[in-house]
């Protein structure tokens, strides 16, 4: 079929999500599902939903990539939609894909809009995706948080906004992310000129609160210079917390001032800022940095997937400084306590 169009899926131990996702890949021409290894009922759920059900034998260390790049594989079609167990299609976005396909002839692949939220379902985040492309043309690079790479020249790719896919995990998930250290490290042995993978090995680490490790590898990572300017701030705030965390709140407003100086009109950098130093008891600082935090106009916010919604709308920063305020109402009315009792002793 011209322009016949498939999701793909790698799938292992998916039972909890699987039927949801495919569930909305109903309108689809063709579902490819590549089960790598899967113990629970993840392959009864998939041939419900597809003919096109297949394992693959053992990769050992586990290679993302090259199992995407085996699903691909069985594909029949023209076109792919690649998809995890855990996102949908959201209604309606099927139908902006295929008239896509039509109106851009010498496009190759489209980034949609790409929707992340938290395991309770809350603080969605968003960005552009690649999760079109047409077969032939890319191909996965990379052990771990492998990447599409085209395999032609001057290959065109377009913004498909309309469409979206959300990725919905569920409790317990994100628990799985522990499985990537060692892959993240051989990863970085086998492609060092791909940096990224410097900075996923730097969260992970920091997601199992090993803050030194984090601080090591955020900042190789930043020494790269591959970051834009959003991303280089983001690393740095990570750093910051890093060092807060372990109560060196001297470096950690030193790596926050140098995030606030490259993109000055994100929030979240002196919303972090506060809340850090509300845990080290820098209660002046952290109300000075919250105010001026709630300076920033709503109207310079950033296109970046990491804005924080309860920071534009003011809540969570309202919420930290009222509590860094009432603590230091609660310190000086101990102090003149104390001081009242002194003069009566």
């Amino acid at each position: 079929m011209r322009n016949g169009i498939a999701a793909v899926l790698i799938v292992k131990n998916e039972e909890q999500v699987l039927g949801r996702c495919l569930e909305s890949l109903a309108e689809v021409d063709e579902i490819v599902v590549l089960d790598t290894g899967s113990g629970d009922k993840t392959i009864e759920i998939a041939k419900e939903h597809t003919e096109s059900v297949f394992t693959t034998e053992p990769i050992v260390p586990f290679h993302f990539a090259e199992a995407r790049n085996r699903a691909l594989a069985h594909v029949k079609q023209d076109w792919v939609i690649t998809i995890d167990a855990d996102e949908v299609l959201t209604p309606g976005s099927f139908e902006a894909i295929r008239k896509a396909l039509w109106r851009h002839p010498g496009v190759s692949g489209f980034n949609v809009n790409f929707v992340l939220y938290d395991e309770e379902g809350k603080n969605p985040s968003r960005l552009p995706k690649l999760k079109v492309f047409r077969r032939g043309l890319w191909a996965w690079r990379y052990r771990v948080h492998e990447v599409l790479c085209s395999l032609a020249a001057n290959v065109r790719t377009k913004d498909l906004l309309q469409a979206v896919i959300e990725h919905r995990p569920v409790a317990g998930k994100d628990g799985r992310r522990g499985q990537n250290l060692e892959l993240l490290k051989l990863a970085i042995e086998e492609n060092p000129e791909y940096v990224r993978n410097v900075r996923q090995l730097g969260m992970e680490l920091y997601s199992r609160q090993d803050w030194d490790g984090a601080v090591q590898h955020l900042t190789a990572y930043l020494l790269s210079n591959v970051a834009d300017r959003l991303d280089r701030s983001e690393t740095l705030v990570h750093i910051a917390l890093s060092h807060a965390m372990q109560g060196r709140y001297e470096e950690a407003v030193q790596r926050f001032d140098e995030a606030e100086a490259i993109a000055p009109e994100r929030r979240e950098i002196l919303y972090h800022k506060g809340v850090a130093l509300i845990k080290g008891c820098y209660l002046d600082q952290a109300v000075e940095a919250l105010e001026k935090c709630l300076t920033i106009p709503v109207n310079v916010q950033p296109e970046f997937h990491l804005n924080l919604a309860a920071v534009w709308d003011g809540s969570a920063v309202h919420e930290a400084l009222d509590f860094a305020k009432a603590q230091i109402t609660e310190a000086k009315a101990r102090l003149a306590a104390q001081q009242a009792q002194a003069k009566r002793e």
